[in-house]
């Protein structure tokens, strides 16, 4: 099983930062939750100059949506996060909308655990 967080707009961003912030992002690393960000709406030279090398630094990776193209596939709604659960057989059997960071720690948690205050993040 693995969870696909479709992330949408800066505030959702942020929302998700804050969360993962307090997760073992290993969950990430491995595959097993899936972030993908949609920055069709980004202008052009802050995306290539700022936002991603921004994110390449980040200690998990992140998918990119460049033209919203993929986001806009699935359900969504402003202002929060939708969740696809994922099963064995490749198909989506669970959707899932999070409008707080705490709904989302909750819900990611399963699948990451709790950051190891000793490994920082």
């Amino acid at each position: 099983m693995a969870v696909v967080m479709l992330v949408n707009g800066m505030k959702v961003k942020d929302m998700v930062r804050d969360a993962l912030a307090e997760l073992d992002v290993s969950c990430l690393q491995q595959g097993r939750v899936i972030y993908l960000a949609n920055i069709s709406g980004m202008p052009k030279m802050i995306s290539k100059f700022m936002a991603v090398p921004r994110m390449r630094e980040l200690n998990y990776p992140v998918w990119l949506d460049y033209t919203g193209s993929v986001v806009q596939t699935f359900p969504a709604r402003k202002g929060e996060v939708t969740l696809l659960t994922v099963d064995s057989e490749r198909a989506i059997s669970a959707v899932d909308y999070v409008a707080s960071g705490e709904e989302l720690r909750a819900k990611l948690m399963p699948e990451c655990g709790a950051l190891d205050p000793e490994q920082g993040s």
